[in-house]
């Protein structure tokens, strides 16, 4: 059992298991990696123990609180909250947009390039990053994000289509 971090105050116990999402969203984890922690100190302590899922990626750190409704069942697990947090200001006004709109050129559409498909712009722009560190084929993409090829198409065909990234001949 390991726990990354634990903080503890008058009223409640927070237990962390914390990951840095290199694939730019994380979507998934192992209840075990929460609920083992929180059984140890769930019988240890009087105070109520709070499991959170600590996920820094794309410069966003996102803390998902949960809660086991039976602390002696791994499958009673549930999602008591969910917050985002930047240290860059991260608000949007009309005036940003405005800003943006009088600057941006209108092109036409390439013929070349899909519509774009990808179902996260978060996994896009962490595609990018990724890009801008190092060339990658198509293969390693896939590998990177445990993506199908299908996927992969998506994901490289949208940065293409919104002209953040381009295509080489390998």
């Amino acid at each position: 059992m390991e726990i990354d971090a634990a903080y503890e105050g008058h009223s409640c116990m927070a237990i962390f298991e914390a990951k840095l999402a290199k694939s730019g969203v994380f979507e998934d984890f192992m209840t075990r990696q929460l609920y083992y922690p929180f059984r140890v100190w769930h019988s240890r302590i009087t105070k109520p123990v709070r499991p959170v899922f600590f996920v820094y990626s794309n410069e966003v750190f996102r803390l998902y609180e949960y809660a086991f409704d039976d602390s002696d069942n791994y499958s009673s697990i549930k999602l008591i909250r969910q917050k985002n947090y930047s240290v860059d200001d991260t608000s949007i006004t009309s005036q940003d947009i405005q800003h943006v709109l009088s600057r941006t050129a209108i092109i036409p559409e390439s013929d070349g390039v899909p519509f774009p498909q990808a179902d996260k712009f978060e996994r896009v722009i962490n595609l990018c990053e990724f890009l801008n560190e190092r060339d990658m084929s198509k293969a390693e993409i896939t590998e990177q994000y445990a993506f199908d090829k299908r996927q992969t198409d998506y994901y490289t065909n949208s940065a293409r289509y919104l002209g953040l990234t381009g295509k080489k001949k390998r």
